[in-house]
């Protein structure tokens, strides 16, 4: 190649670069302008090495965004339960603070016919000593609230300590 002294032309450098490389060569060119420059590109086959390696990049990329899914569907799953139970426990805890305790809830505040609302009272405990728990006719008591699902297991639960008129 002779030595030209002065600006050349990308496209000149191109052709004769490409010239020079790919002049032994015998597959199929493809011509393409980019911006206004024009190159030859060589189109050639991939190797099964390539298609293998691509493939597995891409199973496991699959495969990692299945695992992703998989695990926030369960998250999402647990979330939604543990949900469901505070806010059953919150309308059970509701209901007896206003009531006096000893009746279940109706369907129409507590709407899970699936699930069991359980209320206990118990003297309350860990008050300082000179403390008396009682105070006239009133009286103070731990009130503990279990929510049973149907195979007798307690979902969720909470305790309460709650001043009450003694009726005995």
């Amino acid at each position: 190649m002779p030595v030209r002294k002065g600006p050349i032309s990308l496209k000149l450098f191109c052709d004769n670069h490409f010239a020079q490389q790919h002049e032994h060569c015998d597959f199929p060119t493809v011509e393409s302008r980019i911006g206004g420059i024009s190159s030859r590109l060589a189109i050639t086959d991939f190797t099964l090495i390539e298609v293998v390696v691509a493939l597995a990049i891409l199973t496991m990329g699959l495969l990692a965004s299945l695992s992703l899914t998989a695990t926030s569907q369960q998250r999402l799953s647990k979330s939604v339960r543990h949900w469901e139970a505070q806010h059953m426990m919150a309308q059970a805890l509701e209901y007896y603070l206003l009531t006096n305790g000893t009746t279940p809830p109706p369907p129409e505040v507590f709407p899970y016919p699936e699930y069991q609302v359980r209320c206990d009272f118990e003297d309350a405990a860990g008050l300082p000593d000179g403390i008396d728990a009682r105070n006239g006719n009133w009286r103070l008591r731990t009130m503990t609230v279990s929510i049973i699902d149907r195979d007798g297991k307690v979902v969720a639960g909470s305790a309460v300590d709650r001043i009450i008129k003694d009726t005995d």
